[in-house]
């Protein structure tokens, strides 16, 4: 990926781009871009402390640290349809993330659109 980088970079100060096909990327946004997003993201900072105390109950059970990312599919009434969680680094334990799932189909929005948001929380002890 490095070695790729430098040489786009380089052919971008040549002027090879055209001849070497080295385009840039646009940075992708991980803002949220309506309404409903907006408003699950403050809803999920609020409930962000929740997965937390999961956490913490579960590490003095088996000690464990790691990212995990959050996808959310939250209907129109507001209830998690479904939510998906995917180990993105650490040794998290299955039972940590089966208690963090069961803990968040019982989460509510205030939205009027169906909404996927995603998230990712790492969790480390102190």
């Amino acid at each position: 990926m490095m070695r790729i980088l430098i040489l786009c970079t380089w052919a971008a100060l040549i002027g090879l781009v055209a001849l070497g096909g080295c385009v840039p990327k646009a940075p992708v946004s991980t803002k949220p871009r309506t309404p409903d997003q907006v408003s699950v993201q403050k809803q999920v900072k609020t409930k962000k402390p929740e997965l937390t105390k999961i956490y913490q109950r579960e590490s003095t059970i088996r000690a464990q640290q790691g990212t995990l990312k959050f996808t959310l599919y939250i209907t129109e009434s507001g209830k998690v349809e479904r939510a998906d969680i995917v180990s993105l680094s650490g040794n998290l334990s299955p039972a940590l993330v089966d208690a963090m799932l069961t803990a968040i189909q019982d989460w509510r929005f205030n939205v009027k659109n169906k909404v996927i948001y995603s998230f990712q929380v790492q969790f480390s002890r102190s």
